[in-house]
């Protein structure tokens, strides 16, 4: 494909693949992304990889996938990857392309179970990981199993000046439905589902570009030609859209972070001072942390654009952020790819406000709030991405609900999950995400899950940042709730009499036993829950155990009297 190729007449119709050979060999010293000069000292700056560095590696991994995979190609067989977050991860998914295999990527967050289903139900032949990855992957590949564990080079080996083409030369028509890399959803409520992404789902950015309105300000407007970070996980779609999307359609130079451990708000900020981004994409656990430093916050304003994305932002925190820097929501799931939300410049920066042309339609489920569902139509399909992922469909209901602005009928606000509406067994319901993130902006507390499905309250599970001193005592427990209780008050505001948190209802997380997270960094739900299920009964033992004595109390003063 040659440069001349790239023009506005063949948006939506260009491999990802084939354009990263097209600038590697036109264009070579375009920057494609930054990383780390020293991953231990992120003072010490970014090193710049350009496309021909980059296709270079691409083609050393597909001649080494060719020495170690004896079957399968152009049949679009699956092997697994597991590794660091490095750029090894968008390497061989591209290399996947050209040997005409199927990338799955299974997320280290996953419970085993999880993801033991993943690799069965994908058929999946390899499971491919560096050395340090060796004791986990052997965790989830049992003994006796056909699968085949390779050992995955240093990215040094794979990063030489120079490599032999291996030549792709398929073009749009025959490639599109190709399938390429395997997603999975996170699993929260149940096991997880590969979502199988082809060529044609991995070109949703470009093919937004033909939207009727794609001549508006768009989030693809704020991405192109710049410097982003994010810490979302390339094994995860949001992530290698940044990396391969963005990259390749829009212009976007992405700036890794370190490669091991998690984001974390020290981490954040300093790329901001020393990766010279201009925007960044973050889960609103980190926007809420940085909103904690003043400093911090103050070197947000470096920055163009602030995208939140995977759960609500407290709105607190985000009125905090607005004032510094250009901050809208980001949305898009595994199945349904990105939803290009019309780009708003306004106070309501919580608000979305949605392309007609997307299908969508909001179908109310409680007083406040709404399910969105996207419905099928046929002008539409060349976007409407979740009907190539299920067919059968005509309309495919989200699970994500929202509340409408009070004045204006076409914004809405991002309240969280159908999962995570939690309803009593008295039949009062409230939502758990808003108030979890309430109680979340105490400096105190890394993160909150609040549940009570069935029960007659609520209870909440608060985690405690990494320095925080864990109560050894049941006295010094009763003092660090008490010291926390400004910010359940909080949260209880926003809800009915009925439904109000109490103090007895508060459990400690032990650092011991960390809520279960997802690859998105969030907390995984009915794992967590599971997790913490036998101290969870013992609450409401303890509750009814109160209940039964009150009752025997009352019975007794009557008969005194």
């Amino acid at each position: 494909m040659a440069l001349s190729d790239l023009s506005t007449t063949s948006y939506g119709r260009r491999l990802i693949v084939s354009l990263i050979d097209t600038y590697a060999e036109e264009t070579p010293q375009r920057i494609w992304a930054s990383v780390p000069r020293n991953e231990s000292d992120l003072t010490e700056g970014f090193v710049d990889i350009t496309f021909r560095e980059f296709a270079n590696a691409i083609n050393n991994a597909a001649w080494w996938l060719d020495s170690i995979l004896d079957s399968g190609r152009g049949d679009f067989e699956t092997f697994a990857y597991a590794g660091p977050k490095d750029i090894r991860y968008p390497v061989l998914a591209v290399a996947a392309v050209k040997v005409g295999r199927k990338i799955l990527l299974p997320s280290p967050f996953a419970t085993p179970e999880a993801q033991e289903h993943v690799l069965k139900v994908t058929d999946c032949k390899a499971y491919l990981r560096p050395t340090s990855m060796a004791t986990l992957v052997q965790s989830i590949v049992r003994e006796g199993s056909n699968m085949k564990i390779v050992t995955v080079p240093e990215l040094q080996e794979w990063m030489q000046p120079k490599s032999q083409l291996y030549p792709y030369n398929k073009t749009w028509e025959e490639a599109m439905l190709d399938p390429w890399i395997v997603f999975h959803t996170s699993g929260t409520t149940g096991l997880p589902r590969p979502i199988t992404y082809t060529n044609l789902m991995m070109t949703s950015l470009d093919i937004a570009q033909t939207m009727p309105d794609a001549n508006e300000e768009t989030t693809n407007t704020h991405f192109s030609n710049d410097r982003w970070y994010t810490p979302m996980p390339t094994l995860h779609f949001i992530g290698m859209t940044v990396t391969l999307q963005m990259t390749v359609f829009l212009g976007t130079i992405v700036v890794f972070g370190p490669s091991t451990g998690p984001a974390t708000t020290q981490t954040v900020d300093l790329i901001f001072q020393h990766g010279n981004v201009a925007g960044a994409m973050l889960p609103p656990s980190l926007l809420e942390d940085l909103c904690k430093d003043q400093d911090m916050l103050g070197r947000v304003r470096k920055l163009k654009y602030v995208h939140f994305a995977g759960a609500p932002l407290n709105k607190v925190a985000g009125d905090k952020i607005s004032k510094y820097v250009n901050l809208m929501p980001a949305i898009g799931s595994t199945e349904a790819g990105p939803y290009f939300p019309r780009v708003r410049n306004d106070t309501d920066w919580e608000y979305y406000s949605f392309r007609p042309s997307m299908g969508v339609v909001f179908e109310q489920q409680t007083k406040e709030l709404y399910e969105l569902v996207i419905h099928r139509n046929k002008l539409y399909e060349r976007w409407q991405q979740v009907f190539y992922v299920y067919p059968e469909l005509d309309r495919f209901p989200t699970k994500d609900l929202w509340n409408r602005h009070p004045v204006e009928p076409d914004l809405w606000a991002y309240a969280g999950r159908t999962d995570d509406l939690v309803i009593l067994s008295h039949g009062e319901d409230l939502y758990a995400s808003k108030m979890e993130a309430e109680i979340t902006m105490d400096p105190m507390i890394r993160a909150t899950l609040l549940g009570g499905e069935g029960r007659p309250k609520p209870f909440v599970i608060i985690e405690l940042i990494e320095d925080a001193e864990f109560p050894a005592t049941e006295v010094a427990k009763q003092a660090l709730i008490e010291s926390l209780w400004s910010a359940v008050e909080r949260a209880n505001r926003l809800c009915s009499e009925y439904v109000k948190i109490e103090k007895s209802l508060v459990l400690i997380v032990n650092p011991q036993k960390p809520l279960a997270r997802t690859a998105k960094s969030n907390v995984a739900r009915r794992e967590s829950l599971a997790l913490y299920k036998v101290e969870i009964d013992a609450f409401f033992l303890g509750v009814v155990n109160a209940q039964v004595k009150k009752a025997r109390d009352y019975k007794f003063s009557l008969q005194d009297k």
